[in-house]
């Protein structure tokens, strides 16, 4: 693997295995004890029981349990429309997809450095495709490595520059300028005998 791959494994890897404050307890204790989620109190101008279920439900992705945020914070919209922070906590809830897409990405070096190929790719591939199932949200508005790119750079190190080539022209429909982006466009196009912009 070169340089950029360890890298980007590396990177990768760390951010896997930094581990969320209660990945270790079980979703049983945790949705039978609230407590077990900690304490987090937000005022919100809805009623009280809506007070109640919201801090419930903004406890859990303070402690790393985005999943289930979801449903609770609809229940509150379903129970109480007019609740703008119940909206908000569902949007909020849902960005937990880019740590579940750094983990695909990471496991999917692993499993290139494993000799797993087609595993590799098939891991590669689901973070691409989540990443694009995923709203671009103005925190993210660049993303750190757009997931094409590295899908590229895996499929270009199985030897298949013009599949890679997709890729990174995929990338850059969405990541625009992206000097990674290009530079892999470039060097799969060459390995390819393709030149970029005339398919």
């Amino acid at each position: 693997m070169n340089r950029i791959g360890w890298l980007v494994l590396t990177t990768l890897v760390a951010t896997l295995f930094a581990p969320p404050t209660l990945a270790h307890e079980s979703r049983a204790v945790l949705a039978a004890s609230p407590e077990t989620l900690g304490h987090v109190h937000f005022p919100i101008s809805c009623s009280l029981a809506a007070q109640e279920q919201f801090d419930r439900a903004l406890a859990m992705p303070h402690t790393f349990w985005f999943p289930q945020a979801t449903p609770a914070f609809i229940a509150i919209t379903q129970s109480e429309p007019d609740c703008a922070m119940a909206h908000w906590g569902v949007a909020m809830s849902q960005r937990w997809n880019q740590v579940e897409i750094q983990r695909r990405a990471a496991s999917a070096w692993v499993a290139q450095t494993e000799g797993k190929k087609d595993e590799a790719l098939q891991l590669m591939r689901s973070a691409a495709d989540l990443e694009d199932a995923s709203e671009k949200h103005v925190a993210m508005e660049n993303r750190p490595w757009p997931m094409h790119d590295l899908l590229g750079e895996l499929i270009l190190e199985t030897n298949q520059p013009a599949r890679a080539l997709d890729e990174f022209e995929a990338s850059l429909k969405t990541s625009r300028n992206r000097l990674r982006g290009l530079y892999g466009a470039a060097r799969a196009s060459e390995l390819s005998g393709a030149f970029v912009g005339t398919r």
